[in-house]
């Protein structure tokens, strides 16, 4: 029995969205590249329909315990999709079936949107990460991300 609830994010999950950014920007060694704040969040759209940027939540006890971090883009070829930025699960609550449930979650809030795909981007030397991204129906394609940084990389 699960005892934790799948909801979309309300703007009062700002703060606990950011330290589970946090969280995973320690662990890629990259915690200064942080530079938005939770109002920030808030600004551009946590907790809203239709801001630029969306969060599905797990909450367990009333607090946070996963996320998945999405927008909205435009596809030349297909159309409006979901991108999905981050998935992230606290360590204690993984093998539990909340980033299954965070997945599904966004690939339906995707259908309900009419979107046709719902995309994210993989490192690729993180196997285990495109095990479960495969399971879930996701094609792993090898493509490169270019990047442009307007204000300095870090």
């Amino acid at each position: 029995m699960k005892d934790y609830i799948i909801r979309p994010s309300i703007s009062s999950d700002a703060e606990e969205i950011l330290e589970m950014v946090k969280y995973l920007a320690v662990q890629h060694n990259a915690l200064s590249m942080i530079v938005y704040t939770a109002d920030d969040l808030r600004n551009v759209g946590i907790g809203k329909d239709g801001g630029a940027v969306g969060a599905i939540v797990a909450e367990k006890e009333g607090k946070v315990i996963g996320i998945a971090l999405y927008f909205y883009r435009f596809s030349t070829w297909k159309g409006p999709t979901v991108h999905i930025e981050d998935l992230i699960v606290c360590p204690e609550e993984r093998g539990c079936g909340i980033g299954d449930a965070l997945m599904m979650a966004v690939v339906e809030m995707a259908r309900s949107k009419g979107c046709d795909r719902v995309e994210l981007d993989v490192e690729a030397d993180n196997k285990r990460a495109m095990e479960f991204y495969k399971k879930k129906g996701f094609e792993v394609e090898e493509w490169y991300a270019a990047k442009l940084y307007l204000n300095g990389k870090e």
